[in-house]
């Protein structure tokens, strides 16, 4: 038998370098115009042989290409819309996927189990993103055009240290992204897994390679960009959650804190305490965490036992589907989904 030829990389040499370029992370791909040739420099073997393993990669969904990874704050909005009416649930609406801000879609499966009887939970709900608060609106009204058979109830919400309220630029001074949309658009949409993409981004848009690197290199270092890296890929269909169901005793500071820091709680979402009184009494949803074996009476009482039973009105099974990983910012609702 024929010995291996020596440029032939071994298939643990294979693995190892996969394993290393996974390793660059979610931000650690070079901003330059050839960005391969500095991953030879940091891992060896060749531009080529480089870039055919993260096609690969890509080919494989092991990731979902290159994107940016806009620094943690500049999403500065988040609305919750629950949706009432005639059900169940089932697909998302068609269009909703389109909506550059919409990261999951949740539909509650049976009755809640709890203390409170005779309320009536959601059907489920959409989670949206965006960069300011008229953004966020702009998605929840297309929401409800893909949907006008459902009553819908918008929760907003923003991550501490943000205002929700305010609009336009969000990149603080010099030339950040908000003046750049259209390329910071192209970059959300995927960077083209190519020998040079910063390149064919800007051949896109009429502009050289080297303004591209440029643009990215300014708002890397003045803080709006964590890097660029390989995107995660969406899990394939939903997954089971469980979510606690609070009335408005649960937007009073002291049980509000209490529950958000509880070890069991992964995400507590109210809503604003200028509602006046919720459909159904509902004010608070908690995401809890729990095993796969767990059941909404067994969790009702967990949370009873915990000192979280004041306000609780059950606990629902829920199915998530995840739509994205990371909302796009600055890419444009489309005239479908915005129901023109």
């Amino acid at each position: 038998m024929a010995s291996p030829s020596p440029t032939t990389p071994s298939p643990s040499a294979c693995a190892g370098l996969r394993r290393a370029l996974l390793h660059e992370g979610r931000s650690g791909f070079p901003i330059e115009p050839s960005p391969f040739q500095a991953l030879v420099r940091r891992h060896g073997g060749s531009p080529r042989e480089l870039l055919l393993h993260c096609q690969a990669l890509q080919a494989e969904g092991a990731v979902a290409g290159l994107r940016p990874r806009w620094r943690p704050g500049l999403a500065s909005a988040a609305v919750r819309l629950l949706a009432h009416g005639p059900g169940p649930l089932a697909q998302p609406p068609a269009g909703l996927r389109a909506l550059p801000g919409a990261m999951a879609w949740a539909v509650v499966e049976g009755p809640p189990a709890g203390p409170a009887a005779g309320w009536q939970p959601p059907l489920g709900w959409v989670d949206l993103a965006a960069i300011d608060a008229a953004a966020a609106q702009q998605q929840a009204e297309a929401v409800q055009c893909l949907a006008p058979a459902l009553a819908w109830a918008a929760w907003s919400s923003a991550p501490a240290g943000t205002d929700a309220a305010a609009t336009g630029c969000r990149c603080g001074r010099g030339e950040g992204p908000c003046q750049a949309r259209a390329l910071a658009a192209a970059c959300e949409r995927g960077l083209p897994m190519l020998a040079h993409p910063y390149r064919a981004v800007g051949r896109g848009l009429g502009i050289s390679e080297r303004e591209v690197v440029q643009a990215l290199r300014r708002w890397r270092t003045s803080g709006q960009l964590a890097g660029v890296g390989f995107a995660e890929p969406v899990p394939d269909g939903p997954v089971l959650e469980w979510h606690a169901a609070y009335t408005s005793a649960a937007l009073e500071p002291a049980l509000r804190d209490a529950i958000a820091g509880h070890a069991s709680v992964g995400r507590l979402v109210t809503a604003p305490v200028s509602a006046g009184a919720a459909p159904a009494g509902l004010a608070a949803l908690a995401q809890l965490v729990a095993p796969g074996s767990a059941t909404p009476t067994r969790l009702a009482e967990q949370l009873a036992h915990a000192g979280l039973g004041r306000g609780l009105l059950g606990v629902m099974q829920v199915r998530c589907t995840r739509l994205r990983q990371e909302p796009m910012l600055f890419a444009p609702v489309e005239p479908a989904a915005a129901g023109a």
